[in-house]
């Protein structure tokens, strides 16, 4: 008896300390993130997307058409109001996806 007591008294000692390590990993590994510029002094510059837009790069299907069909035609007119007009329509459906390059 005194035997299976010792063994459980162990056995609790050994989970405390395993527990009170992973707290203390867990504690310790929490970093606060301290910004160099102060969030109110900072303010991002509108984008103006307004504009006649051409290709420059066509891709479909994972392949690179651009050399192979004629697109220099194509235009997308995108006005200030969010609204929007294209000339010379694309001779293929495509997802209305895109991509804005720096």
């Amino acid at each position: 008896m005194i035997v299976i007591l010792k063994i459980r008294n162990m056995r609790f000692k050994i989970q405390t300390t395993v527990l009170l390590f992973v707290l203390l990993g867990t504690v310790s590994a929490c970093n606060t993130f301290k910004d160099e510029i102060a969030p109110d002094s900072y303010m991002e510059v509108p984008k103006q997307l307004d504009g006649k837009w051409q290709l420059k790069t066509v891709v479909r299907n994972g392949t690179d058409i651009s050399e192979v069909m004629d697109f220099s035609q194509f235009r997308l007119i995108m006005n200030k109001d969010n609204t929007y007009n294209i000339e010379n329509y694309l001779p293929f459906f495509s997802k209305e996806k895109w991509y804005m390059e720096n």
